[in-house]
């Protein structure tokens, strides 16, 4: 495990976000940010942490004064498994991004990245999902982190499209009976034009594609990477290519899902008005 900055012992409100890579990460900045709006006492640092390795880092940093964590990849399923108290979002995304230590030394999990995907669509992008045609592409912890969340706003269809299609399968089987779905085979088209496309693979991550019929695009009424890129990722190039008409990537997805982990450990949900537009030009 590495830490950066180093853990002082005894720090109050101590957090930090844990990961695999994680120098790259924006969650101290934005919750820095939060605290000095809110006028709070908060320390917030990452710390890289190996597959694996993660009961044993939060136990050094509870040790510390730690009082939750932040998880990215590759290690949400792993800090869902080793939680004592989990909320209905975690449950229904089998993984959690959110810890809270207690006193008493359990450790409660939620998973705010669904919060985060609608929050910036529906309030940042001014973009309603309900009655509309979503078309989900990927099914690993990163779709199953948003699957609840988009399911919960009524579309009209739910297409869920992924290299592997049995997996599709098992992450169409988590879908409430209520909410209408299509699996769809990765790299073909289905004869319902989507309104919406979310990338919730790591592609764009290593520059590669993908595989989807690219004439969708062009009728398309948002395009969505989940991805965060100080430029547009790949996805978004080849979408506006294509003649996508509003294409966004994942930064305001990021700064709501850590709202809502501030406001879960604090109390008080932060104002993230210009947050995004601040991370673009530092």
């Amino acid at each position: 495990m590495v830490t950066e900055p180093s853990v002082k012992v005894g720090l109050p409100n101590a957090y930090c976000v844990v990961g695999d890579p994680i120098a790259h990460s924006l969650s101290p900045k934005i919750h820095a940010w939060f605290a000095e709006s809110e006028g709070q006492a908060f320390l917030y640092h990452k710390i890289r942490v190996a597959k694996g390795s993660l009961k044993t880092a939060i136990e050094e940093f509870m040790r510390a004064g730690g009082k939750g964590m932040n998880v990215t990849v590759p290690l949400k399923e792993e800090a869902y498994s080793i939680s004592d108290v989990r909320s209905e979002r975690a449950i229904a995304a089998g993984a959690a991004n959110f810890l809270s230590f207690g006193d008493n030394g359990k450790i409660t999990a939620d998973n705010t990245d669904g919060y985060g995907l609608i929050t910036d669509i529906s309030r940042n992008l001014h973009l309603a999902l309900s009655g509309k045609v979503i078309c989900l592409l990927g099914a690993g912890g990163a779709a199953r982190g948003v699957l609840a969340g988009i399911a919960a706003q009524s579309p009209s269809l739910l297409q869920l499209s992924n290299r592997t299609l049995s997996k599709a399968e098992d992450l169409s089987n988590l879908l409430p009976k209520s909410c209408p779905r299509e699996i769809v085979p990765w790299g073909q088209m289905s004869t319902t034009q989507p309104d919406i496309i979310i990338n919730a693979t790591s592609l764009s991550l290593t520059g590669d594609l993908p595989k989807m019929n690219n004439s969708v695009f062009a009728l398309t009424e948002l395009v969505y990477d989940m991805v965060y890129s100080s430029n547009p990722t790949s996805f978004m190039k080849l979408a506006s290519r294509q003649g996508a008409k509003n294409v966004s990537d994942g930064l305001g997805m990021l700064v709501e899902q850590a709202a809502e982990s501030y406001r879960l450990w604090n109390g008080t949900l932060p104002r993230t008005d210009n947050i995004t537009d601040r991370l673009r030009s530092t």
